[in-house]
């Protein structure tokens, strides 16, 4: 079993905290991008909801590089695109696509 580093745990506690103070989801969403594209350094995160095929922007933070973003779709209708990140083990990509859908769940 993975051992998350307490860095980590404060990460995501933070985010939730945070997001919780928001009044919708896309300040939710802006204050948990902020936050994750701060711990994790030259990375960009953006979320979007889907209009059929189109995928309209709701918010993101992070630096911008030529590196094919990762879309992961979380939850019906709604995306995480990931860019440039790696991760120190795979529970943390899991981690982090569970706080997307209790962020969204509760802030829509």
């Amino acid at each position: 079993m993975f051992m998350f580093s307490n860095e980590f745990k404060e990460m995501v506690s933070s985010c939730i905290s945070e997001s919780f103070r928001c009044e919708n989801l896309k300040a939710a969403l802006e204050k948990s991008a902020k936050i994750i594209t701060e711990f994790y350094p030259d990375t960009k995160l953006w979320f979007a909801k889907s209009f059929g095929k189109r995928w309209c922007f709701l918010a993101g933070a992070g630096t911008d590089s030529f590196i094919q973003p990762q879309r992961i779709e979380y939850q019906d209708g709604y995306a995480a695109f990931l860019q440039n990140f790696s991760f120190a083990h795979e529970d943390e990509k899991a981690v982090l696509i569970d706080l997307f859908r209790i962020i969204t769940n509760i802030q829509k």
